[in-house]
């Protein structure tokens, strides 16, 4: 199955955007600027960014409006993976085929480059949303990166607490994805049935890529229930994603998705 063409597209428009954001910031230091451009462009998915977009359109916003804040929840998504890929936490030589930024630079730089993504991305919010618009924005942002989502569920991965591993994926994976939807759902003052639907498809989207990764790197879920289990709990959320969508129209390319996900495991 080829890759959706939302995701594809989406991708080129927010990496468009970014790179113009960066090259604008005329007062940063050299190689603070090279740490980030290294972490943030390259073989990177976009899923985050990808989807806010598309949720926009299907609650009938033009894409512009939302794109600002999409390009903030990719800064946030790759200042996490900066952070996480550090020695004191899952220490990581590579990712998406390439050293880690702080192979590549040094650990204080990488440290650094991830800090300034987190303020570039409420500088973002800041510059182009204001009012309740933005008061929304600001809450989805600090709950899902802060210190009961994200932050948590890296400090409950990194201490090796792995009773409740589902806790910990919906905490540090699936809540950015869920603030991608939500997100552009509020931008949109989409109604309520179809807000309540998308936000369901938004945690289910989150906890589908993450069982699937597992599944790809048999890691997480594979080594807690194993593999074929894994893979039964990804056909559960899977169904559960189809059926939430069948009331929305024009969700087609969400259902899609999901399932090039799916089949880009399984084969």
């Amino acid at each position: 199955m080829e890759k959706p063409a939302f995701l594809e597209k989406n991708k080129k428009i927010v990496d468009k955007f970014l790179l113009g954001y960066v090259k604008k910031q005329k007062e940063m230091p050299y190689t603070l600027k090279r740490a980030i451009s290294y972490s943030l462009f390259g073989n990177n998915k976009r899923i985050r960014p990808s989807l806010c977009l598309e949720i926009a359109r299907i609650c009938g916003l033009e894409y512009t409006k939302v794109l600002p804040i999409a390009s903030a929840l990719e800064l946030i998504h790759n200042y996490s993976l900066v952070h996480d890929d550090l020695p004191s936490m899952d220490d990581d030589d590579y990712r998406r085929g390439k050293l880690t930024c702080h192979k590549k630079f040094t650990e204080a730089t990488a440290i650094l480059a991830g800090d300034a993504m987190i303020f570039m991305a409420f500088d973002l919010a800041q510059k182009y949303y204001s009012g309740n618009e933005l008061k929304s924005i600001i809450s989805h942002l600090t709950k899902a990166s802060g210190p009961n989502k994200m932050i948590a569920g890296q400090i409950l991965d990194i201490t090796r607490n792995k009773r409740n591993y589902e806790e910990i994926v919906k905490k540090k994976t699936a809540a950015l994805i869920e603030a991608s939807v939500n997100i552009a759902c509020d931008i949109s003052k989409a109604p309520k049935n179809i807000k309540k639907s998308l936000k369901v498809f938004g945690q289910n989207f989150g906890f589908l890529f993450q069982v699937l990764d597992d599944a790809k790197d048999k890691d997480g879920f594979v080594k807690i229930i194993g593999e074929e289990k894994t893979f039964l709990l990804a056909e559960e959320i899977f169904r559960k994603i189809s059926l939430g969508l069948e009331p929305i129209k024009e969700t087609k390319g969400l259902l899609e998705a999901a399932k090039y996900l799916f089949l880009q495991t399984v084969s």
